[in-house]
């Protein structure tokens, strides 16, 4: 007996210690599996945490887009074929974007130019965020920055928050909203890749005036004329133009500035024109690398290398080989640069600049002119016949009647408009360009054989008198300027 029980007791020995290894092991698993259990659980709350971010970033998005909706519109429109004629016209069909504004409690589409260019008002069909279809009541565009504006007459319209693109920084995050390949409502986000793109090669029109905001946010053929928008739901720019070898987005695509656009879209809505500044130089387009040459720390600036007659430039006394280094506070990087400055001024307007000449900056204070009397009057400039006087270093034309009106002189001025100035002849320093000669000894001069009978007749060594009417002045400031003529013109 007491051996069995020492068998039964040792079986159940064995079977204790395997049913309590059994048990352990058990126990050992979920001991085990328990920490990754909480570990996945705490990385899900982790997750949660994180995403909390990115969520309130997409909400964030969420409104914006939701602001915007309304004041962002779809534009179909037809236009006739260039040579097609009434009776028989064909169309194509071409599709845009635009923006809702208000002005003067009137509302209206701002678009690219080249959407709803050379479309009859009929044919343009504008649809709203509501589904509404509208016909534009008036159109008024300007070729020289592709911006369209489109009258509009409806209830409960929505305009757009305007921004200030010159606060546009790089690597703003920004949104693109518009109808790429017809598709209405599509939206793309991105960020500011450059500011200040200029002299870019857009198709067959020509824009002048380009300060082009670059972004990475997808643009496609139906986007022009849609808003580029900032987190803050206001508009920065409008999407023009993309940088693309298959015709689609990649990843450059360009915006006009709203600055720009509202400048030019407020003068549209006002006179249906533009009318800008002027300051009569040109510019040397190749200045660049010799910046540094002139002692200048950087590549800067915009180097003056003529100067237009009777031109605000001239009456300020701006010189050929004058390098613009600031206006009104803006730091001039190039030619282009200045050019859209100045055109972003109305005429009238007392700007002043920072010139560099002869090592020194220099402020100067400028009162604009008005560029259409300049385009009007441009042609006066190198009008035939025009004189060459080696002698005195100058080269002038004739003031007839019909250039001093078209100029804005006084009446009763007459006598010959100083061209050039050799820098090495004896008019260096004395006249300038733009001057008039009036008068030589005790003559006056209507022609040039006027002046070239004295010329002939004068010693050299005891010079001659000129009377001068300056650029930009009246005939009350004539003054007299005393020349010798050189018996060996210069580069002779």
């Amino acid at each position: 007996m007491r051996r069995k029980s020492y068998v039964f007791a040792g079986s159940c020995l064995m079977l204790g210690m395997v049913l309590g290894a059994t048990v352990l092991d058990g126990r050992l698993k979920l001991l085990n599996a328990q920490p990754a259990l909480d570990t996945r659980e705490q990385l899900y709350a982790a997750v949660d945490r994180d995403a909390e971010v990115f969520e309130k970033q997409s909400r964030l998005l969420r409104t914006v887009v939701e602001l915007s909706s309304p004041f962002i519109v779809h534009i179909d429109a037809k236009k006739r074929t260039p040579g097609s004629r009434v009776g028989g016209a064909r169309f194509v069909e071409e599709a845009g974007s635009g923006i809702i504004i208000e002005s003067g409690g009137r509302y209206y589409v701002i678009t690219n130019r080249h959407v709803v260019k050379d479309a009859d008002l009929e044919r343009i069909m504008i649809r709203l965020d509501d589904g509404r279809e509208l016909t534009p009541q008036t159109i008024a565009s300007d070729p020289d920055t592709d911006i369209a504006v489109l009258g509009i007459a409806a209830s409960r319209l929505t305009s757009a928050r305007i921004g200030n693109s010159d606060d546009v920084k790089i690597g703003d995050f920004v949104l693109a909203i518009g109808s790429p390949f017809g598709l209405s409502r599509s939206v793309t986000l991105g960020i500011v890749s450059a500011k200040g793109r200029r002299d870019l090669e857009l198709g067959g029109d020509e824009i002048r005036f380009q300060d082009f905001i670059q972004t990475d946010a997808a643009i496609n053929p139906g986007n022009s004329g849609g808003p580029l928008i900032n987190v803050r739901g206001e508009v920065i720019g409008v999407n023009t133009a993309i940088a693309s070898s298959s015709g689609g987005n990649e990843g450059i695509g360009f915006s006009i500035p709203i600055n720009m656009v509202m400048f030019v879209a407020r003068q549209l809505i006002a006179t249906g024109e533009v009318n800008r500044a002027f300051l009569g130089v040109n510019l040397d387009a190749k200045f660049g690398a010799a910046a540094t040459q002139l002692g200048l720390p950087r590549q800067q600036g915009a180097r003056i290398s003529g100067v237009t007659i009777n031109s605000p430039a001239a009456a300020a006394g701006l010189q050929v080989g004058d390098v613009v280094l600031e206006y009104n506070g803006v730091p001039v990087e190039n030619d282009v640069h200045l050019v859209n400055l100045v055109g972003m001024n109305l005429p009238g307007q007392e700007v002043t600049m920072v010139i560099y000449r002869d090592g020194r900056r220099i402020p100067v204070k400028i009162r604009l002119g008005n560029r259409k009397l300049l385009e009007q009057s441009s042609s006066y400039e190198l009008q035939d016949p025009r004189w060459e006087l080696p002698e005195l270093g100058l080269a002038v034309i004739g003031l007839t009647p019909d250039v001093a009106r078209d100029l804005q002189l006084d009446d009763g001025v007459q006598g010959l408009i100083v061209t050039d100035v050799d820098p090495r002849g004896p008019a260096a320093g004395r006249l300038r360009r733009g001057d008039i000669i009036s008068g030589i000894e005790r003559s006056s001069i209507t022609r040039i054989d006027d002046l070239q009978r004295v010329l002939n007749s004068v010693d050299p060594r005891f010079g001659v008198r000129l009377h001068v009417v300056p650029s930009g002045a009246g005939r009350d400031n004539l003054r007299t300027v005393v020349l010798r003529p050189s018996q060996t013109p210069p580069g002779q």
